[in-house]
């Protein structure tokens, strides 16, 4: 779900409720400044991220190639 920042400030608690589920997009003026997500799904990403930058560029294009197929 899209919510304002006026609106999120003023549903912060709901805001937070579904972000437990699905991540919730902050907007200003349209356009996207910020995602709010669950704790999990955060710490998820960070494992990903670091994972990531271990590969050299090769590796990440290979594992690129594995996924799609190719």
């Amino acid at each position: 779900m899209s919510w304002s920042v006026a609106k999120a400030k003023q549903q912060l608690s709901e805001v937070l409720r579904r972000a437990a589920s699905t991540p919730q997009t902050i907007t200003k003026r349209a356009r996207d400044i910020a995602i709010v997500v669950s704790v999990p799904e955060f710490r998820a990403f960070q494992e990903w991220k670091s994972a990531g930058e271990k590969k050299t560029v090769a590796e990440a294009l290979a594992e690129l190639s594995l996924a799609s197929g190719r």
